[in-house]
């Protein structure tokens, strides 16, 4: 139509060659040098037991049967093992409320929307 033409080009940088050029990494106020300063810094990691954390709701030793071992089968303690675990259970609820007592006047219930009449 009218030879319109529309182009971008970007800059290509490739990571690895800024590993050399850390001092010029630190000294730049780019936000690509401060992210791959933050992604090259090796991050403090420590390993620590969730064990102590978990509450323990039952303790249960497992006995193995005496007649299945071996006869030069020695006991040497016990290893000690949380199993984590999830029970659902329901809370089905039965509830006795109160008939018309022969009052004249009907029982309410009262909601935060709406009243409505029980009896």
């Amino acid at each position: 139509m009218l030879d319109c033409e529309l182009s971008l080009k970007f800059p290509i940088a490739k990571l690895l060659d800024y590993e050399s050029r850390w001092n010029e990494l630190e000294s730049s106020d780019n936000p690509f040098a401060i992210s791959e300063q933050e992604r090259k810094t090796p991050k403090q990691h420590s390993k620590s037991s969730k064990n102590q954390t978990i509450k323990i709701d039952r303790k249960q030793i497992l006995e193995y049967p005496q007649d299945k071992l071996p006869a030069d089968a020695e006991f040497k303690g016990y290893e000690e093992v949380i199993v984590q675990d999830i029970i659902l259970t329901t809370d089905n609820v039965f509830m006795a409320r109160l008939k018309n007592l022969g009052f004249n006047r009907p029982i309410y219930r009262y909601n935060s929307l709406k009243v409505t009449t029980i009896i």
